[in-house]
């Protein structure tokens, strides 16, 4: 997990902590504004369908070389087997830690709360990507509530073959693709990784650099006991519930009005307040809906 103590292990020099009050040892300062901004996030790779093993070790070394330390898969079509830990090399300790899951359906309902991004090399005429850096960039400068607040933050890889599915995406709040500079698109997908960390842990220096001339932080060390972030809030199981009071048929998989009110709410990423209050104007009509429909069976 990239948590507090990760960031600050990956950005401080190895003697920094023996020298904690000295004034020559910026690097501190510097760590100390990166954590106060990301406040205690946990960073995760996830592969949806991953289809060879190899493939699999690779990711880990790359995440390793980034310092992101949780792999989750979705549905992997392949054995974590020799060949994977030999392309694991020192990291295969994320092999053996990864967390899996059958679906990514299954995934959503157990860690369905923060920021999914879709990392995707392929353009949707419903919803374009967008580049990576950019994306990234636009949530934190508009101090959105999913990366401010939200104590997570997935970096979703389809399958080497054929990418993420539309079914896929409509559960990501951004489809991001990453810089290439030809016709040729397509990443390997250990690549993929190691340059969109790289592009990630990148605008954390940046944001910290920032802070760090703007605000000076102060030289105590950050509690160990801070209360982690709460997670982000997303009625979908309420939107459902209501599509289907209204009579709508959702059982078409690919695109229905659920997918594409979903898509609408994940994209604009309204905050956790505006949330709660559209789940309240929902959960009451639904129960206007159901009194009005006994009262006609009656």
């Amino acid at each position: 997990m990239l948590s507090v103590s990760s960031v600050v292990n990956n950005f401080t020099l190895s003697n920094t902590t023996e020298n904690i009050d000295a004034p020559e040892q910026p690097d501190y300062l510097f760590t100390f504004s990166l954590v106060s901004r990301m406040q205690q996030k946990t960073v995760s790779t996830v592969l949806v369908r991953p289809i060879y093993s190899r493939n699999i070790g690779a990711v880990c070394r790359a995440m390793a070389n980034m310092g992101v330390n949780r792999l989750v898969l979705i549905a992997p079509k392949c054995e974590l087997d020799a060949e994977a830990r030999m392309a694991a090399s020192h990291a295969q300790a994320l092999l053996k830690n990864c967390t899996i899951y059958p679906s990514l359906k299954d995934f959503q309902k157990k860690e369905g709360e923060g920021l999914r991004i879709a990392m995707t090399a392929r353009s949707r005429k419903v919803r374009p990507t967008v580049r990576l850096d950019k994306a990234l960039q636009e949530f934190s400068e508009k101090n959105n509530e999913l990366w401010t607040h939200s104590g997570q933050i997935y970096f979703i890889f389809g399958p080497e073959d054929s990418g993420l599915s539309l079914e896929d995406l409509h559960l990501c709040h951004r489809q991001c693709h990453l810089p290439t500079y030809s016709d040729y698109t397509s990443l390997n997908l250990a690549q993929a990784v190691l340059l969109t960390f790289f592009i990630f842990r990148r605008l954390l220096e940046d944001i910290a650099e920032s802070e760090t001339k703007t605000n000076p932080p102060s030289t105590e060390r950050p509690s160990e006991n801070e209360p982690r972030p709460k997670p982000t809030y997303h009625p979908e199981q309420t939107i459902q519930t209501w599509l289907e009071t209204l009579g709508f048929d959702l059982s078409q998989q690919r695109l229905n009005v659920f997918t594409v009110l979903n898509r609408l709410l994940l994209e604009n990423t309204p905050t956790e307040k505006e949330l709660r209050i559209l789940e309240t104007v929902l959960q009451q009509n639904i129960r206007k809906l159901r009194e009005t429909d006994r009262q006609n069976n009656s």
